[in-house]
Parts: structure tokens; sequence; C-alpha cells
């Protein structure tokens, strides 16, 4: 079954289009690691590492109430940021976000720098 991919809000929507309309080396890596990560998880959203519902940030439930997170990693130390749902059509991935692994670390509390 191929789970639907959605971005979660049109910020989120716009910072990928940005990426697409970037000549950028450093955003046309990323852009390639996240259409990477939406192909395998459009197969299997489970793929990803699920986040303890303690650490999930409060911005994150004040904005759109996951039950669920999940990150996966891409290369070069960068994380995307997940969760999934469904509905009577089946599965749906929404991507959240995208940071390199330092500002993963600050958003999640694993630093405070």
């Amino acid at each position: 079954m191929t789970t639907r991919i959605f971005f979660n809000d049109t910020d989120v929507s716009e910072k990928y289009k940005k990426l697409k309309e970037s000549s950028n080396s450093k955003d046309v890596l990323i852009l390639k690691e996240i259409n990477k990560a939406i192909d395998k998880l459009a197969k299997d959203p489970f793929l990803g590492i699920q986040i303890p519902k303690r650490q999930i940030p409060k911005d994150y439930t004040r904005i759109f109430k996951p039950d669920n997170l999940w990150k996966y990693d891409l290369d070069r130390s960068w994380r995307l940021i997940y969760w999934i749902s469904s509905d009577d059509e089946g599965r749906i991935t929404i991507l959240i976000d995208w940071m390199n692994h330092k500002q993963y670390d600050k958003l999640f509390g694993y630093s405070t720098s």
C-alpha cells in the first residue's frame, strides 16, 4: 500500500518550493535527500525513528496536535520530521519540517546552545 505524502502547511510547502528553485549547492543536496526520503516514506512511513511523546516540542502540539512524531535521518546530518495519519483512502505521511542536526538537538531538548 502506497502512503500519500503531504506538507503540513503552506509554510513547509513554500520552504520546499524555495529549495526546488535554488541553485545553491547545499540546497540542491538537501532537496535531493528530501526527495529520496519522500520516495522511501511513500512505501513505508515507519522507516524513521518514532520520537517519544514526552519529547514532542510544545510548539508542535499547539499547532497541529500530532499523536505521533517521527524523524528520518537524511545525509549530511539533516533530519526530516513528520507524522503519520490515515483517512478513508489510507495512510498519510505529513512532512512537518527538515533541519540540520544542531537545530534538531535544540528543538528537541538535547542541547541548549
